[in-house]
């Protein structure tokens, strides 16, 4: 499978795939990413230095000393016509990072900064350092003031500074294993890696696994939520006071989520600068909770086969036609509906504070779900999603490529109708296909109107018999009584 494809048709973990113990590696501290489809967990730099293991220790005095480095070069800098600007631009360049299979991305690869956004990274960073601010700490807090840096970028960028301690710890980890290696490079030196086999450099060149310590893994960095920002602002008397009397209300209106705002805010003075700092630090410095998965990332592939395997659906594929493939589809459908409604599926949809899960995750438990019905049954028909999650292709490949395309949307989402009037037709256009379900999960809480508005619309398009997309609403509330999955 090519690292350019989009769609991920059989996702499968590095303990699979290798034949070791996922829980060994789990004890051993280490994530078991899935090879071919990231997971939106990020490195966050600012968790490096209390993690238990010894590489990330070392990692840790590698990223401040880079971007030391960095606020070195600056400091003396002129402007980005001279010497030491050039030099720190080369320092703060981040290529893609292929290997450790995290991030938003459609592939493996990572997400990377670009020419125009590394160069307003520059000049923001610059604009700090010119206050007075020499934390290397500032360079995380960069998501909080400029657009198109989201948690996988800055992770990512961390991930090129500490590669090579991130190279020593799988090392670690795989050799007592004896899982087959190959040298690749990292920062000059050369380390002994596994080699993924489902995914290659798009140049077609084959492609490290690196393995990463759970205990540097969040679902989103430190520095990369107001929310957490402001609610530390809340409950921190101390800090309150100093906010409010610095700033003045600056909660009001949610005026924090504007990046622009923002700037104008904290870029004023080296003291409103600090005391971003401070609320960020003051932030809980605790890594994702693997064993709990409050949101779903480590656990849905493996839910989702299991529910597959435990409640059985017989498919029988009677012939090569677009229609058997929807009927088939449907069937799959119905019976994710009736999973989630009267045999207790609907308890995975909600985290540990009660409140439902991410779309993502009923996206991808969906697909996990239909690859393990498929594999049941030995269809020809191969559900594929774009790297797991958003909408899932089911593609018949016995000679042509029959497509029905399946849209998961939450009641909670505001644009429900949007979605089916707008986004599910973009995404059959794109595919060639006139065959789509649009599934809602109703959790009762909101979206009643568009639920309905677009529940209108597909009546009268079957009423007039117009091409039109299925649309099926599974009751998704909690319930007080369900036998459990």
């Amino acid at each position: 499978m090519s690292e350019k494809k989009k769609k991920v048709r059989d996702p499968r973990r590095f303990s699979t795939e290798f034949k070791i113990s996922g829980e060994k590696l789990i004890k051993l501290g280490a994530f078991d990413p899935i090879l071919n489809a990231d997971t939106a967990l990020f490195i966050d730099p600012l968790i490096l230095a209390q993690s238990q293991h010894a590489e990330m220790k070392a990692a840790h005095a590698d990223w401040v000393a880079h971007f030391t480095d960095i606020i070195r070069l600056l400091s003396v800098s002129t402007g980005p016509s001279d010497v030491p600007w050039r030099q720190a631009e080369r320092l703060f360049t981040s290529k893609e990072f292929k290997g450790t299979c995290l991030g938003y991305g459609l592939g493996i690869a990572g997400s990377g900064i670009g020419k125009e956004l590394r160069a307003r990274l520059m000049r923001t960073a610059y604009e700090i350092i010119q206050l007075g601010v020499k934390d290397p700490t500032l360079f995380p807090l960069l998501a909080l003031l400029e657009k198109d840096l989201a948690a996988d970028r800055i992770s990512d960028l961390t991930t090129r500074v500490i590669g090579r301690r991130l190279a020593e710890f799988t090392s670690r980890i795989l050799t007592p294993m004896k899982v087959p290696t190959q040298p690749f490079n990292f920062s000059g030196s050369m380390y002994l890696l596994p080699v993924n086999p489902l995914v290659r450099d798009r140049g077609g060149s084959p492609l490290p696994v690196v393995l990463v310590p759970t205990d540097v893994l969040r679902d989103l960095p430190i520095a990369n939520s107001w929310q957490d920002v402001e609610r530390i602002s809340a409950e921190n008397d101390a800090l309150r006071s100093r906010v409010s009397a610095s700033i003045g209300d600056i909660w009001a209106g949610h005026t924090l989520k504007e990046k622009e705002r923002n700037r104008t805010i904290f870029l004023e003075s080296r003291e409103r600068f600090e005391l971003l700092l401070e609320l960020a630090r003051a932030v809980p410095k605790r890594p994702y909770d693997m064993k709990l998965d409050p949101d779903g990332w480590a656990s849905w592939l493996e839910l989702g086969k299991a529910t597959a395997a435990n409640y059985p659906l017989q498919l029988i594929q009677r012939q090569n036609t677009t229609a058997e493939v929807v009927r088939i589809v449907e069937e799959i459908v119905t019976h994710y509906q009736h999973l989630i409604e009267h045999q207790g599926l609907w308890k995975s949809l909600y985290g540990s504070d009660g409140k439902p899960l991410h779309e993502s995750y009923a996206q991808r438990l969906f697909f996990a779900m239909a690859i393990g019905y498929c594999e049941q049954n030995d269809l020809a028909i191969n559900p594929e999603s774009d790297a797991g999650g958003g909408p899932v292709d089911f593609v018949l490949s016995r000679g042509f490529h029959a497509k029905v395309v399946v849209e998961l949307k939450l009641s909670t989402n505001r644009k429900i109708k949007h979605g089916y009037t707008k986004q599910l037709e973009k995404y059959k256009l794109g595919e060639r296909t006139d065959e789509a379900f649009y599934v809602i999960l109703n959790f009762g809480t909101s979206g009643g109107k568009q639920i309905d508005d677009v529940l209108k619309l597909e009546t009268r398009a079957r009423t007039q018999k117009a091409k039109h997309s299925r649309v099926v609403v599974i009751d998704s509330r909690r319930q007080k009584s369900a036998s459990k999955i």
